[in-house]
């Protein structure tokens, strides 16, 4: 399993196999890093429309 993944790549994400219940943690960098978290976080919090 990846221990990390670059949110510019799709490709990196999927590397990383977590499934529903896999805990992370949050690492966001850059001048539009709190409106990307909080993209991220309402991604999560909408079960990325599957639930």
């Amino acid at each position: 399993m990846t221990e990390f993944a670059d949110a510019k790549s799709i490709l990196s994400i999927l590397a990383m196999a977590a499934g529903m219940g896999t805990e992370l943690t949050l690492r966001v960098e850059g001048p539009d890093e709190q409106l990307a978290a909080d993209a991220i976080r309402d991604l999560f919090a909408e079960g990325f429309g599957e639930i």
